[in-house]
């Protein structure tokens, strides 16, 4: 009786399990077919991705509208998925590739790199481009085939804003000079850290100092001029004939004694401040003519002696290297360049020939006989290799 009770309780399990093998070998089927419909549907979308791009620059319409054509519908072939367009108004995912028209308000040659300013109809945003010159048909054309096409500038990362309570608004003189940014000048420079509106900031700050501490071999800073949106658009200074630089190549007199005499005295006048310019050449010295009066300019690479040199830094040859400042700012660095500056007018100015010599080569040397003079005026900078550093009067 136990064994016959048993055989249908058998034949219930027996059942039970090939129903449930059923429901899975069902259920692994579905599993499968929704793998490879999830393969293609990859495949066809990684296909569409990769299309689109192309397809949507070929099929920009009339300058009438200015619209791009709508995504790409798929269709199958034998060959596999393929794009067709359509005439609907993109509005997938792939709308970013519509580009405003864009005309250029000013350009620049630069050493064989076209630079231009671009702007948009109705719009107050600026865009900067760049290319090799010299340019194909269609770029000159269309900017955004160029080789560093139009990106647009982000205005509060380049000009402050005006403040009441560390600026000063300069009087209105017709005669003074403005000092703007140069957006082409600066190129893509602009667009990478760090931000011109810090350095900005920081020169602003160097000149309220300077402006309540004047000094006759020093330019005199006169204020900030401000916008109608209320940012800041320049630095006003008193206004010079030209820079020293200007002035040689030109072939102008210049009185090299006088010159030296007022630029040292502009040095030691920052360093009694606890100031160091950290940019001293022939650029940043500006001259009147008819009196041959001497002043040092271009406050942005100005820092507080014993500072970590930031944002902005002197010119390579005119300053000393990082090595030789453990890239601090020290009053040696104005002295080193007082030592190039001298070099520099000796050949360029009192040495016959000394016109067509670069600037650069005039460096080199002058680097070698400081080096040389500060070895051979110590000995213990001799045997420690010595530092060009070592030349404060």
């Amino acid at each position: 009786m136990y064994i016959d009770a048993l055989e249908p309780l058998e034949a219930l399990v027996l059942a039970l399990q090939a129903w449930s093998s059923s429901i899975v070998l069902e259920r692994l089927l579905l599993a499968q077919s929704l793998q490879r419909n999830i393969v293609l549907i990859n495949h066809t979308m990684s296909f569409t991705a990769h299309r689109v791009p192309t397809m949507s620059l070929r099929s920009r319409l009339s300058s009438t509208n200015n619209t791009l054509l709508g995504s790409p519908v798929v269709e199958s072939s034998q060959h596999g998925p393929r794009c067709k367009p359509t005439a609907a108004k993109m509005v997938s995912a792939t709308s970013f590739l519509r580009k405003p028209s864009l005309s250029i308000v000013q350009a620049k040659d630069n050493h064989k790199i076209e630079r231009a300013i671009l702007r948009s109809p109705g719009s107050d945003d600026l865009w900067y481009a760049e290319t090799k010159i010299p340019l194909t048909e269609k770029q000159v054309n269309d900017p955004w085939l160029w080789d560093s096409p139009p990106r647009k500038y982000d205005m509060a990362l380049l000009v402050p804003a005006f403040s009441e309570v560390s600026m000063t608004i300069a009087p209105p003189n017709d005669f003074s000079y403005i000092k703007r940014l140069d957006f082409l000048q600066h190129g893509l420079k602009l667009f990478s850290p760090p931000n011109w509106r810090n350095i900005t900031l920081h020169e602003i700050e160097i000149c309220e100092i300077l402006r309540q501490y004047p000094h006759p071999n020093i330019c005199q800073y006169r204020g900030v001029e401000v916008d109608s949106k209320g940012m800041v658009s320049g630095l006003v200074f008193d206004r010079y004939d030209m820079s020293l630089n200007e002035a040689q190549r030109q072939g102008h007199y210049i009185d090299t004694e006088r010159c030296l005499r007022d630029i040292e005295r502009a040095i030691k006048h920052f360093h009694a401040l606890g100031l160091v310019h950290c940019d001293i050449k022939h650029d940043n010295i500006f001259v009147n003519l008819a009196t041959q009066h001497f002043a040092l300019g271009d406050f942005d690479a100005v820092h507080r002696e014993g500072a970590l040199l930031i944002l902005k830094v002197g010119t390579l040859g005119w300053v000393p290297t990082y090595e030789d400042t453990d890239n601090l700012a020290e009053k040696g660095i104005d002295w080193y360049s007082f030592e190039m500056l001298k070099h520099w007018l000796k050949v360029r100015c009192n040495t016959p020939g000394g016109s067509r010599v670069p600037t650069n080569e005039i460096l080199k040397q002058a680097r070698r006989r400081v080096i040389e003079g500060v070895r051979s005026c110590s000995p213990e900078s001799s045997r420690s290799g010595g530092s060009p550093m070592d030349t404060t009067p």
